[in-house]
């Protein structure tokens, strides 16, 4: 296998630097056009606009100009637009076709590990940052690494997806005793994180996402072995085993945990259950005056807050058509995704990895505002959804 797959040093750079959300000179945010302008005008990608680019420029631009609720500037709203468009249209330029099935798949996991690796380091930084000046002391939200104000526990806890995903995927695919343990030292530095910000949603996603990539990778490979028995009865055994030192506060493991900031929400009683938990109760209401945000408006924004779901947050901000729209969109990428299997475009190992990220991915847009709080993090996903795009229309 050639380097052919490995992607331009310059666009790469200007990935992290938007991961990293530079502020200076806007960078994060015109950050995507510039890869984008490096792609068709240095590498001469040939500029292509197919339908799903069309529905996710119509989506955006629906998104903001109906929108009468958010504060952002029009400035913001004109370039956060922008490069949602262009980082689904730099995934989509990258050089997929003069490619064999093993450097397709290369290429698709380097991008992936670029940007879990970016989010990791931010992540790491952040927290160091905010321990140093005392922050977890005080709240479980960091401090952000440019202004040293106040920044949303959620916002970092949306930015491990990725590395848990790449962790997950690492642990169950890694054919390397040293890929298995970089994938755990990921998952339990999400873990860490989580801990530490207090992020349930987070902590929820590591059972459900080690259950996909378990289950999938069985599932993919089309063999279900004794091996695979003995893990399962393990992993029981470990989970019983964990339930019962926390139980029973061996080691005084449950003492330390109801010390953390996510065991504080607990003791303080700021974690309820779903039924008295504040976001399905604002879902309630939303779905009860649904009729009232039919062509946007905010109704429930209003009255009773933040939805905390990309869907429903779209439908009530925006209306009906910017809501069917963002569906249509996430049905084109599941339709890739089925139609990139099917064609054998890439390796089974690639594929547990697109499914991994789009699995977690979808799950905490539907249990976060991650378009509001996290925008660099829906472009890092939008630039992953135009390779696997263009990865589809590839052949063995």
């Amino acid at each position: 296998m050639n380097k052919t797959y490995k992607e331009p040093f310059l666009c790469m750079a200007l990935l992290v630097l938007m991961i990293f959300e530079v502020p200076f000179l806007n960078l994060f945010l015109i950050a995507g056009l510039l890869m984008l302008l490096i792609y068709t005008l240095i590498y001469k990608r040939r500029p292509v606009v197919n339908g799903e680019m069309t529905v996710l420029l119509l989506f955006i631009a629906l998104y903001f100009i109906l929108d009468s609720k958010l504060e952002q500037s029009n400035t913001y709203k004109f370039w956060y637009s922008i490069s949602t468009v262009s980082l689904y249209m730099c995934g989509y330029y990258m050089n997929f076709g003069m490619l064999n099935k093993e450097e397709r798949s290369a290429k698709l996991e380097n991008v992936i590990k670029i940007i879990a690796v970016t989010y990791t380091a931010y992540i790491f930084i952040t927290v160091v940052y905010s321990t140093i000046n005392g922050q977890f002391a005080i709240t479980r939200n960091p401090l952000n690494l440019w202004t040293g104000m106040l920044r949303a526990a959620t916002h970092y806890g949306t930015m491990s997806i990725v590395p848990l995903a790449y962790g997950l995927w690492l642990v169950v695919i890694g054919e390397t005793k040293k890929r298995k343990t970089q994938g755990w030292i990921l998952i339990f530095f999400a873990v860490t994180v989580a801990i530490i910000t207090a992020s349930r949603t987070v902590i929820m996603l590591v059972p459900v996402g080690a259950i996909i990539a378990y289950f999938s990778s069985i599932k993919m490979r089309g063999e279900f072995t004794r091996r695979h028995v003995n893990q399962l009865i393990g992993a029981l055994v470990f989970l019983g085993v964990g339930i019962a030192t926390f139980v029973l506060d061996i080691f005084g493991i449950q003492t330390l945990f109801f010390r953390t900031q996510l065991g504080q929400r607990y003791v303080q009683g700021n974690a309820p259950t779903l039924t008295e938990d504040g976001r399905w109760i604002n879902i309630l209401f939303f779905l009860e005056n649904m009729d009232k945000s039919i062509w946007g408006g905010g109704y429930s924004r209003t009255n009773v807050g933040n939805l905390h779901n990309v869907y429903l947050n779209v439908f009530d901000l925006s209306g009906i058509i910017p809501f069917t729209l963002l569906v249509f969109f996430t049905i084109s990428i599941l339709r890739d995704f089925l139609r990139m299997r099917r064609n054998g475009a890439v390796s089974v190992s690639a594929e547990l990895l697109m499914l991994l990220v789009l699995s977690l991915t979808f799950i905490q847009m539907l249990l976060e505002p991650t378009m509001e709080s996290v925008p660099v993090f829906m472009w890092c996903v939008l630039l992953i959804c135009g390779m696997q795009r263009k990865v589809s229309r590839c052949t063995q």
